[in-house]
């Protein structure tokens, strides 16, 4: 148990690969766009500025409200997909990842709270890691056995958002940053930060 105990502080320690995605600008700017201060209008060009081979779908307009925009675009031989929503200025964009969590610590620093769902041994569990802010970064992870809870979880994807006001749990238990507590005793808590 101490072996295991010493391999996961050590594995803390150990150095990771910056992400490029996160070289263009401090998050929660994202390619170029933070939200609450990007113009809607804009976000195409600060796209094709950062990204290569920029793509544009939007759906269907509906009256009187700009339609989300999804983008397609290319880092070194990544692909890039990620959706971005506002009125005048950008209030959310979305994009998938594939980047350990400590890149986010990184980053960021200690997070706000953890949102997840009930957490049963051996079962897949979804967690929201989020920081609050002016705008709310959150990172959502699958925590399983091919993805282990951890400073190198996969997180697959990233939401920063005026919209949101974070750490309000709905169906989801929140709780104060535990750090990286063995999963068991997540489950055995009930939640300790209530709506704010």
């Amino acid at each position: 148990m101490w072996c295991a105990l010493g391999m996961a502080a050590l594995g803390t320690l150990l150095p990771f690969a910056p992400d490029a995605l996160f070289a263009m600008c401090d998050l929660p700017c994202f390619g170029g766009i933070t939200p609450g201060r990007t113009a809607y209008a804009g976000v195409v060009q600060r796209l094709n500025e950062h990204f290569g081979d920029v793509q544009i779908e939007t759906p269907s307009v509906q009256a009187n409200v700009p339609p989300p925009l999804v983008f397609y675009a290319t880092l070194d031989t990544r692909a890039i997909e990620g959706t971005i929503t506002g009125l005048e200025h950008v209030r959310t964009l979305t994009v998938r990842l594939d980047t350990p969590l400590m890149v986010l610590l990184d980053e960021l620093g200690t997070p706000d709270c953890l949102l997840h769902d009930r957490i049963i041994d051996g079962i897949q569990t979804f967690m929201i890691v989020q920081w609050r802010g002016p705008v709310t970064v959150s990172a959502y992870l699958e925590i399983s056995g091919a993805n282990p809870w951890g400073p190198f979880s996969r997180v697959g994807s990233l939401r920063l958002s005026v919209a949101d006001s974070g750490c309000r749990g709905g169906r989801f238990m929140v709780r104060r940053w535990p750090g990286f507590a063995a999963l068991w005793r997540l489950a055995a808590a009930s939640s300790d930060v209530g709506t704010r």
